[in-house]
């Protein structure tokens, strides 16, 4: 047990512990504010890696992207310029379709040469209340025009295409978009 000086009265220990009390209150916030700042923003490296926003900020590092919050300082755009964007329409038999859109078709999209990043999703809601026209969206990124044709005429570009032709439900669509 600890033993307490009778010099020290018991309001200046009570004293002492509401000070360390806030104190480690403080360190707490602080440190989940800066956990909260750093999850909110993050980069993407030219090599398409993520890393901690604030690694680009302190390092300096080139060619990262930031992205952030509109309360965050101004975010750098996005280098790349030409994005493939596939909108699948509902499949007859939804759960085959996704079985080998993701273990089948997401392989293939990988191992296709020149794409700098691709995301995929499926469609649950339309925002505005009316028909999910689309089921699945998936975007890929190129650094440019030139890119994107190049890596569709790999054999691993052809061969995604191809899977594609299987898979996809009729009335789905690929477009080419710009990047702003």
């Amino acid at each position: 047990m600890l033993a307490v000086p009778a010099s020290i009265a018991p309001a200046s220990l009570v004293g002492a512990y509401v000070v360390i009390a806030l104190l480690a209150a403080a360190a707490v916030a602080a440190a989940v504010w800066t956990a909260r700042r750093r999850a909110r923003a993050a980069v993407v490296a030219s090599d398409g890696a993520a890393a901690p926003a604030y690694a680009d900020r302190d390092a300096g590092a080139p060619g990262g992207v930031i992205i952030s919050r509109a309360s965050d300082p101004p975010v750098e755009r996005h280098p790349m310029t030409v994005s493939l964007i596939v909108h699948y329409t509902a499949p007859d038999d939804p759960a085959e379709f996704e079985r080998h859109y993701l273990e089948v078709h997401a392989p293939l999209v990988d191992a296709v040469p020149g794409v700098h990043s691709w995301s995929s999703a499926r469609v649950v809601a339309a925002a505005d209340g009316g028909d999910a026209a689309v089921y699945r969206v998936a975007t890929l990124l190129f650094a440019d025009q030139e890119a994107l044709q190049t890596a569709l005429a790999t054999p691993e570009g052809q061969a995604t295409a191809a899977d594609y032709q299987q898979i996809a439900p009729p009335g789905s669509r690929m477009f080419i978009a710009a990047v702003d």
